[in-house]
């Protein structure tokens, strides 16, 4: 299978929940980067028609101090795995997003080539 993402992914461990019309789903986010991320549902709860399902993933990072919040589109979900792809953001959280990238690319020129890939892709 080809893996054509072009935004680095980064390995993550943090509680989140995922929000849908009529349902909050408790999971872990397993990574995320600066367009999507790989939510893990702690139930079967996830949809079952997830085509055009929208909502919002609310990530708890430090214990809760940091929450980041985005709005999200489901591209796919394999057993209790969901894809998720950002839409938005609140400048909060892209600047929380941002500051965690950062972090863990550890290159300041790696990050501004993904910021540029984010901004280009819009």
């Amino acid at each position: 299978m080809d893996d054509n993402r072009r935004f680095t992914r980064l390995p993550q461990d943090a509680k989140a929940c995922l929000v849908l019309p009529g349902q909050t789903i408790d999971g872990e986010v397993h990574d995320i980067s600066l367009k999507g991320a790989l939510f893990l549902a702690l139930s079967d709860d996830l949809p079952t028609h997830w085509h055009e399902h929208e909502g919002t993933l609310n990530i708890e990072l430090n214990d809760g101090e940091v929450v980041i919040s985005m709005n999200v589109r489901l591209a796919f979900i394999d057993g209790h795995h969901a894809g998720l792809e950002v839409t938005s953001l609140g400048l909060d959280s892209a600047s929380h997003l941002r500051r965690l990238v950062e972090l863990n690319l550890g290159a300041e020129d790696l990050l501004q080539r993904e910021l540029g890939m984010l901004w280009d892709n819009r």
